[in-house]
């Protein structure tokens, strides 16, 4: 398989993974959607009402503060409501943020079923195969979105390639290491501890 085939190859095993993601989290993602256009209308509608409140504040109460006084706050008043709207959008844009990566977090953590499991192995080619197995902890949790996502980016990076030349790297490390030749070569390499006599000529 040349270069173009195995990228190729790569590309469409990423479309399938990453239709197969959008399916398993299309709840999520409506619902991240639904949250967003809420929060925005929200945030609108608690703007003008407080942008109108703070139009109709008076501050005659305040006279005997002094006319001067009256006068500054009259003149700034709108620039107060306005820096109290911001000061509530940014509340609202740390709140959707929070949420957007706790939605994520929860997002990756999504297990894979069986079937979509079998579905993958029928779908996908070996090469790609070998980098979701490599990412996979197995041992401590079944395949989750979260594999397949980072299975689908280092995959992208040429991750098989990189697998198979380890691999046979530690296959020639392993049989130089197993040979009765590496053995021998090893004794003759280690330095000599013994002691020469020392003659003393009389």
């Amino acid at each position: 398989m040349n270069a173009a085939t195995r990228y190729s190859t790569v590309q469409q095993d990423a479309r399938f993974l990453a239709s197969l993601v959008r399916r398993l989290l299309w709840v999520r993602l409506v619902w991240r959607a639904l949250v967003l256009i809420a929060s925005l209308g929200l945030g609108v509608i608690l703007a003008k009402w407080v942008l109108n409140f703070g139009a109709q504040v008076s501050y005659a109460g305040l006279e005997t503060l002094g006319p001067q006084v009256v006068s500054v706050l009259t003149r700034i008043n709108p620039y107060i409501w306005w820096a109290i709207v911001m000061v509530g959008v940014l509340i609202m844009l740390s709140w959707l943020r929070l949420g957007y990566q706790h939605s994520l977090t929860a997002g990756k953590a999504t297990i894979v079923s069986i079937t979509d499991t079998q579905m993958i192995v029928s779908r996908v080619s070996n090469n790609t195969l070998d980098v979701i197995q490599w990412v996979w902890d197995a041992d401590r949790s079944p395949l989750t979105v979260g594999d397949l996502q980072r299975a689908m980016k280092l995959a992208r990076n040429g991750k098989a390639d990189q697998l198979k030349l380890a691999r046979a790297q530690a296959q020639l490390l392993e049989s130089a290491l197993s040979s009765p030749s590496h053995d021998i070569k090893s004794v003759l390499s280690e330095p000599s501890t013994k002691t020469e006599p020392i003659l003393i000529k009389p």
